[in-house]
């Protein structure tokens, strides 16, 4: 730690990488059909309403995502972001399917979900279990609030 707060600003740069980088569409994904993703998820937690980070995570594609809301997530989230709740590639785990997910996923896994308290980052392990039960073999774990250039190799 430098003991100075923190600003933000670039503290370096590198001139002799080649980057590819994706062009992203934050249109509402709504309209493209479902992702063929059964390896590839991103996961986030928010309680703000869609952000420019999510709409391009959204649209990415062969990926799917779920977004982990916590108890100040706008319940419209989905209607916010544009899209229809039966998106197959977007899945939102609302404060309501949380709490039915204990009733449902077993004794173990219910006295984890119940030990994760609300608003806090830690909820967002609910996104990576339910991305992983469904097959995932790579995260993209991200902020909502934090834009992040994906390099094109990887994605």
């Amino acid at each position: 730690a430098t003991g100075e707060t923190f600003s933000g600003d670039p503290f370096r740069t590198s001139d002799h990488l080649e980057r590819k980088f994706h062009t992203f569409n934050t249109a509402a994904p709504s309209a493209r059909p479902p992702a063929e993703c059964s390896t590839r998820w991103s996961v986030v937690t928010t309680i703000n309403a869609p952000s420019e980070a999510v709409l391009r995570a959204a649209n990415m594609k062969g990926w799917c995502m779920v977004i982990v809301a916590d108890t100040k997530t706008p319940v419209d989230y989905l209607q916010n972001m544009g899209l229809l709740t039966d998106d197959q590639s977007v899945h939102f785990l609302s404060v309501d399917l949380q709490k039915e997910m204990i009733l449902t996923v077993g004794q173990q896994y219910s006295e984890f979900i119940k030990a994760i308290p609300y608003e806090h980052f830690s909820r967002k392990n609910l996104g990576y279990l339910y991305a992983i039960k469904r097959g995932a073999e790579f995260i993209f774990d991200f902020d909502d609030d934090n834009i992040v250039d994906l390099v094109e190799d990887v994605m």
